[in-house]
This record gives C-alpha cells, sequence and structure tokens, in this order.
C-alpha cells in the first residue's frame, strides 16, 4: 500500500484544477441542493412549494450519483494500473450515473436493516407500553437493545464498505455488490493492509469534517470531494495487492 500515492495522485494530473472544481460542484448539487430543497419546503407555499422542492431534490440526486460514479471509475482505473487515475468528467448518463445510480441502490438494500431494528423495536415498544406515551423499563430495554444493535450493522457496513465498492468496479453489476463470498475473501486475504487503508479513510474524512466545520462548510464541498478520492484510490490499491484474492470477473468499462 502507497498511502502517499493515494494523497498526490490528484495533482499529478494535468488537469486536476478543472476536475475537482466540477467533483466540488456535484457534491454542492448533492448537498446544498437539498438543503435549498428543504427549505423551499418550509418557507414557500403549498403551490409552489412541490414543483420547486421536486425540482431541487432531482438536481441534487444526479449531483450525487455524478459524485458516487466518479469515485467507481477512479477505483477501476487504480486497479486497472492507469498511471493517471483520475477520469474527465465525460460521459455523464451512460458512465457516472448508470454507476453512481446502481452502487446508491445497494446501499439502499444494504440500510434495510436500520429499517427493520426501528420498526420492530417501535411496534414492540408500542405493544409493550399498551399505546401510552411515556417510557417503562421494557419499552427503555427495547430502545437500548435496538440502538446496540443498529450500531454494531453500522460498524459493520463500515468494515466491508471498502470491498463493496471495490467489488462493484470491477464487477460492474448490481449482484457483485452482494457476494459475501467474494468479500470475505477479499477482505481476508489482504486483512493487515485493509486494516491500514480503513483507518486512514476515517482519519481523513474526520480531518475533512473539522475542516469543513472551520470554513463554515464551505470547505467540505473541496474537501469532501478530495476524500473520496483518496478513498478510491486506496480502495483500487487494495484491488491491484499481489497474491490477493477474492475479486469478481472484470466487466468491460
Amino acid at each position: 500500500m502507497d498511502i502517499g500515492k493515494a494523497f498526490g495522485y490528484v495533482f499529478e494530473d494535468e488537469n486536476w484544477v478543472v476536475k475537482v472544481l466540477i467533483g466540488a460542484l456535484s457534491v454542492l448539487l448533492g448537498v446544498v441542493v437539498y438543503t435549498a430543497s428543504w427549505v423551499s419546503g418550509t418557507l414557500l407555499t403549498m403551490v409552489i412549494r412541490v414543483p420547486i422542492g421536486v425540482i431541487f431534490s432531482v438536481v441534487g440526486f444526479m449531483g450525487l450519483l455524478f459524485t458516487v460514479g466518479y469515485v467507481v471509475e477512479v477505483v477501476r482505473n487504480v486497479a486497472d494500473g492507469h498511471t493517471r487515475p483520475l477520469p474527465d468528467w465525460t460521459k455523464f448518463f451512460e458512465g457516472k450515473v448508470r454507476k453512481g445510480f446502481t452502487l446508491l441502490l445497494a446501499g439502499l438494500v444494504y440500510n434495510i436493516p436500520f429499517i427493520l431494528i426501528t420498526l420492530c423495536a417501535g411496534i414492540t415498544s408500542l405493544a409493550l407500553s399498551g399505546g401510552r406515551y411515556g417510557d417503562s423499563g421494557p419499552v427503555i430495554a427495547i430502545q437500548i437493545l435496538a440502538g446496540c444493535l443498529s450500531f454494531l450493522y453500522g460498524l459493520l457496513l463500515l468494515i466491508i464498505l471498502p470491498a463493496v465498492v471495490v467489488q462493484f468496479a470491477i464487477g460492474g453489476t448490481f449482484a457483485s455488490c452482494f457476494q459475501f463470498a467474494r468479500i470475505l475473501e477479499f477482505i481476508t486475504t489482504r486483512l493487515g493492509d485493509y486494516v491500514i487503508a480503513l483507518l486512514v479513510m476515517i482519519a481523513v474524512l474526520i480531518v475533512a469534517i473539522i475542516v469543513g466545520i472551520i470554513t463554515c462548510f464551505i470547505g467540505i464541498l473541496v474537501t469532501g470531494f478530495y476524500t473520496l478520492l483518496v478513498f478510491g484510490h486506496l480502495c483500487g490499491q487494495l484491488a491491484r495487492l499481489p497474491g490477493a484474492s477474492g475479486l469478481p470477473q472484470p466487466r468491460a468499462v
């Protein structure tokens, strides 16, 4: 693993400024536009806030698709050994949008257990309390149990996230995100490097959040996208490690 390369490869591309700025704009669409959608829904009348909210939501979702799809291409380029793995912002709809949508859909499926835990805890708490407001001992116990289960499952998702992203970047299909035997093999055959990469990703994310807070969340547009680029390169490096297995058959890009 070349940790320094993951941080420096962006600046080796002759067009890195333009590419990063477009990426920051993509993050802006995905985050700020959703905020504007919420504000418009709060301040405007029902007649105009519904269409405006829909427009904002669609634009914001497209920005999210662009960003996720771009990172997937970074992973694939690094895994394929490209000397300049930072992709161009081209082939939006047949490339980045499709890849971003597929991976986000897989992420939605992975979040179903969170929904089930919340629903089961809510229904059980309601039954134990007899439909009355107020927390009893059993209800509190159920809520604590649900919180612990959610935390443990969230930790599991954090651990397998890089492996899932690599599986999709290489395999290119929705099903490749759920090949659990390969995901486990991918992690275990490169466990030391995998743990190091995961810790670096978490550290970079924390720094990006701190920078965003210090700059009143303006800097997070650039640092957030840069964090994703570092994440993508580390994932691609994991896929290229010699002697490791657990990768699907490559799909043409």
